[in-house]
């Protein structure tokens, strides 16, 4: 039986999401439960399900969890490396400007906090960026990519599935 390609769907995901995450205005879709990922699961799953008819076979709930987190895994990738090559770019140091921030919302800092902020703020000066705000990043990005990308892809797949009358339902037995 032949194989339905998986590297196009994963690839309309991604750049979905990469678009929807990157610009300026449009990011703004994030702020809605993830939107963005969301968006980019149901086209994975619908690029996805194309490929599926080529090749005759079924759209199963297991075809979306695997879109859903490929498609997270690298929008991940590259929403991560777009937003930390910024920095490299830009003089600017975001620590001390979170700092300003904190001084005057009259929040007080810890010395544990300053202590962080000191080490992030000399990273930030050494290298034009933080490795380890980079890090948390990716860690966060992979998280909610792949989750919600997940999602986006489940929910496609049951609306497909509802209209064509192919529901997955639980058989309950009677007693």
């Amino acid at each position: 039986m032949k194989s339905p390609n998986r590297l196009a769907p994963v690839i309309f995901g991604t750049m979905t999401i990469v678009i929807l995450s990157i610009f300026p205005v449009i990011n703004l879709i994030q702020l809605i439960c993830c939107m963005n990922a969301v968006l980019g699961g149901v086209v994975a799953a619908k690029v996805y399900e194309k490929e599926l008819k080529k090749v005759n076979q079924k759209f199963e709930y297991k075809d979306g969890i695997i879109m859903g987190v490929l498609t997270g895994v690298l929008s991940a990738v590259i929403v991560t490396a777009a937003s930390q090559s910024i920095f490299l770019f830009s003089s600017a140091n975001p620590i001390m400007e979170m700092t300003t921030m904190l001084e005057q919302m009259n929040l007080e800092i810890t010395p544990e906090m300053n202590e962080m902020i000191n080490k992030l703020s000399n990273e930030y000066s050494d290298h034009g960026f933080s490795p380890t705000m980079a890090i948390m990043e990716l860690v966060s990005r992979l998280i909610s990519h792949c989750l919600f990308a997940v999602i986006g892809a489940v929910i496609y797949i049951s609306i497909i599935n509802k209209k064509s009358g192919n529901d997955v339902s639980v058989n309950n037995p009677q007693v």
